[in-house]
């Protein structure tokens, strides 16, 4: 094996720093520097993979790879992989720039090298919830008659210590599985519950996203907020109603109230949709949306 270092100890400290900061909540305390042996050894033993030959590369992607990255991202460091087949680089990326600004620069700059991102999988449906990571795949096809090599990426964005980091994986594939990417439909819903997004400004938390043949359910725990339960039941119920949801009965029983709604399933047929909310504690609610008249 061997590792190709192009840069001071001194930033060998820093790379150490950020891979240990990938694994835990904060970012850890580094006493001292590290002299090159030192340096070598740690790194070696943070990215080694018995029996491959890697390589490291500070500040720099691997020669021949189809990507151009710039400002405002901050190239760390490339890990690559060479296996029989092909080979795997990790690509190590951090951003001033916000969580959602960081995936919108990346995306951009991926699309502007060539790449293409992958249709997601699945359609979203009930409550949704802000999450503290983010996960986008993109593949690379070669210009007809380059000589290239196909690839996939797959890429992971997250807040961490003021800054937003990214982990980017890049692998060779074949043609075949270029192929199989290229042809892959798009999922169509498998339920008339529509998709419905946080509340701004609250803090959110999925329960339950589950669904059969007869019923899905959605349910959510919502805190942080000003509003008085009577708007946060409208912010929803608001986007219930955009998507077709007649309500039909307002109930209210001590801390619970209820919306039933009349709405069509996915094959037209009438279906029951409701919507509850009831009072959770310190002030947060907990909410839950239903539909029969589940696509058998």
């Amino acid at each position: 094996m061997y590792l190709r270092f192009v840069l001071p100890a001194a930033l060998a400290a820093s790379l150490l720093t950020t891979a240990l900061a990938q694994n835990t909540p904060a970012a850890p305390t580094v006493v001292g520097q590290p002299t090159p042996e030192q340096a070598t050894q740690l790194i070696e033993r943070l990215v080694s993979n018995p029996g491959a030959r890697q390589q490291l590369i500070y500040g720099a992607l691997p020669a021949g790879l189809p990507l151009t990255l710039s400002e405002p991202l901050t190239l760390l460091a490339s890990i690559r992989t060479p296996y029989s087949s092909g080979s795997n680089t990790r690509v190590l990326l951090s951003s001033a720039q916000g969580r959602d600004a960081t995936l919108a620069t990346l995306g951009a700059q991926l699309g502007a090298s060539g790449w293409t991102a992958r249709k997601p999988y699945g359609v979203p449906f009930g409550f949704q919830v802000p999450q503290s990571e983010v996960y986008r795949s993109f593949y690379y096809e070669p210009p007809a008659g380059s000589g290239g090599g196909a690839y996939l990426a797959d890429l992971n964005v997250r807040e961490l210590g003021g800054r937003t980091a990214v982990d980017l994986n890049i692998g060779t594939i074949t043609a075949q599985q270029l192929a199989g990417l290229k042809k892959q439909p798009q999922s169509a819903p498998q339920t008339s519950l529509p998709s419905l997004r946080a509340l701004p400004g609250a803090q959110l938390r999925a329960a339950m996203n589950s669904g059969s043949a007869n019923v899905t359910v959605s349910s959510v725990y919502v805190t942080g907020t000003p509003l008085s339960a009577g708007e946060v039941l409208g912010f929803y119920s608001a986007q219930l109603k955009a998507a077709g949801w007649k309500a039909v009965t307002d109930t209210t029983t001590g801390p619970l109230r209820v919306i039933t709604y009349a709405l069509k399933d996915l094959n037209g047929r009438e279906a029951l949709g409701t919507l509850g909310l009831r009072s959770w504690e310190k002030g947060g609610y907990a909410l839950m949306v239903s539909v029969q008249g589940f696509k058998p």
